[in-house]
């Protein structure tokens, strides 16, 4: 099992969601499913992403850098920091770009649409897998128990998610249910899952060490089959 080492803050892991999970949140051998179960890499719960132009990928080192330093001015300045010497260098980047034909405004403008869809795609939650027949990994936080068996639980795909480190984005979280119960060893037991999906955004409180957390959840699973992870 092959887990991300450096899992980030929840802005930077709306930004990169879609490269984590194909670079490895979890990577591991698929072995036979039932015949009517797909089985599903994390990357798969990612839709893709709609084709974007990007203005940015046409600057040079030195133009995006000029932009930079006019972004970076702006901000501090709508906080009130700015300073003589930050507003001159301003200044000077804003000169030399408009001598070079290229629209600031414009430019920053399209920086901030491209943000907010690369996040709105990174949230998003792929529709095709609503009512399939899956089987995934992943690791265990467990909601409710029958005894010593989990029968709720949330599916993550890398050890620390949601309590050590922030949760990923919702379309990276499987809330489980499964009746039968699974006795779990300890938070993070790796497991395969198996049933049937349902898509939809929701939150489950996940209780914490200071308390108790509202966890946003992409996917619903009830489950037939859940076992020890193996090769």
């Amino acid at each position: 099992m092959t887990l991300n080492a450096n899992p980030s803050g929840r802005r930077k892991a709306l930004l990169l969601a879609a490269t984590l999970t194909v670079t490895g949140l979890i990577t591991m051998s698929h072995p036979a499913a039932s015949s009517e179960s797909r089985v599903l890499a994390w990357e798969n719960l990612v839709p893709a992403a709609p084709e974007i132009d990007n203005p940015f990928d046409r600057l040079s080192r030195d133009q995006l850098d000029h932009l930079g330093i006019v972004a970076r001015t702006r901000d501090v300045t709508a906080m009130g920091k700015s300073s003589a010497e930050l507003q001159d260098r301003a200044d000077e980047a804003k000169r030399v770009l408009e001598a070079q034909g290229l629209d600031i405004d414009a430019l920053l403008t399209q920086r901030e649409e491209i943000i907010a869809s690369r996040m709105a795609a990174a949230e998003a939650v792929n529709e095709t897998l609503d009512g399939a027949s899956i089987r995934m990994p992943g690791y265990v936080l467990p909601l409710s128990f029958d005894g010593e068996k989990a029968t709720e639980f949330l599916l993550v795909p890398y050890v620390g998610a949601c309590i050590h480190v922030p949760p990923p984005p919702a379309n990276q979280i499987v809330h489980v249910t499964f009746d039968k119960g699974f006795e779990v060893q300890g938070l993070y037991t790796p497991v395969w899952v198996e049933g049937a999906m349902s898509v939809g955004l929701g939150e489950h409180a996940l209780s914490l060490v200071d308390g108790t957390g509202d966890i946003p959840v992409g996917y619903n699973l009830e489950a037939v089959i859940v076992e020890p992870y193996k090769e």
